[in-house]
């Protein structure tokens, strides 16, 4: 019974990677952060979480500057998670990766 329960866990999750990895095509460099959640589906959760229900923002030091950006889970095999960049200033994506 807990085999059938992990598989029924692990079949949840990944349709909502696969649907982040899906909805990120649909983000573009320009718009509003807040769109790009709605449309990622993270405004689905009333609150930000850390894991596998919605994105996880990253702030990640680089050349002197920090990166900010939202990392979604991955779905199973995958070598990265799709991310959206944004400029914490004006909450506007400035750059997209869709995973690998």
């Amino acid at each position: 019974m807990l085999v059938l329960i992990q598989i029924v866990i692990f079949i949840r999750l990944e349709a909502r990677s696969r649907m982040f990895e899906q909805n990120c095509y649909l983000v573009t460099v320009g718009m509003p952060l807040n769109e790009a959640r709605k449309i990622m589906g993270d405004l689905d959760f009333q609150y930000w979480t850390q894991d596998e229900q919605s994105a996880e923002i990253i702030i990640y030091p680089f050349n002197g500057e920090n990166l900010y950006y939202l990392s979604y889970p991955s779905s199973f095999g995958a070598s990265e998670e799709a991310k959206i960049y944004f400029d914490p200033n004006t909450l506007l994506v400035t750059e997209v990766f869709y995973g690998e």
